[in-house]
């Protein structure tokens, strides 16, 4: 309900499935995740994708894929009660590699 007809253009990405749990380290790794995607324009693939076996109207990441804006929404939840979303916007002007 959120983002309504957008959600089906937002890839989802994760990346504890290639970092293992990190607990408090979690959310810089998605921060540097996210800065590295926007160096080079695209998501990260989400591995082992295919072993979801339930319909979703989420755009799974299963090959790199273009950024479709310059926002990117981090969530970090770990252990120990460290909850934390951020909400990161490239600067005005900014494109790939700068």
């Amino acid at each position: 309900a959120v983002f309504g007809p957008r959600l089906e253009q937002i890839p989802l990405a994760a990346i504890k499935a290639q970092t293992g749990h990190c607990l408090g380290a979690s959310g810089v790794l998605s921060l540097a995740a996210a800065l590295h995607g926007w160096e080079f324009g695209s998501v990260t693939r989400l591995p082992q994708q295919e072993l979801l076996d339930w319909p979703t109207p989420l755009v799974l990441a299963t090959a790199p894929k273009a950024l479709p804006s310059g926002l990117t929404l981090i969530q970090c939840f770990a252990m120990g009660g460290t909850n934390a979303v951020l909400l990161i916007r490239k600067p005005p002007g900014a494109d790939h590699g700068t």
